[in-house]
């Protein structure tokens, strides 16, 4: 579910604040087709609190800087 204060595929900030604080991760994000970019941005967007947010975002900056999309799978996301 979005917050209300979010619009479908806006890119969270506090995501993009975190990836700036790790090039490893900024990098390989940006490397990504932009539909998993949308499920890693989808995967953040669906967090029903802030607290569920900053660890969603935690946990999705951590899996990119090693190169792993895995968490998607274990998320519930709209796809």
């Amino acid at each position: 579910m979005n917050r209300p204060e979010q619009k479908p595929n806006e890119v969270p900030v506090s995501f993009v604040n975190s990836l700036n604080q790790n090039q490893k991760a900024k990098h390989y994000f940006s490397s990504l087709a932009d539909q998993d970019k949308l499920k890693v941005i989808s995967y953040i967007q669906i967090s029903s609190t802030g607290e569920e947010e900053k660890q969603r975002t935690h946990k999705a900056v951590n899996s990119l800087e090693h190169f792993d999309l895995d968490f998607l799978s274990t998320g519930q996301t709209s796809f």
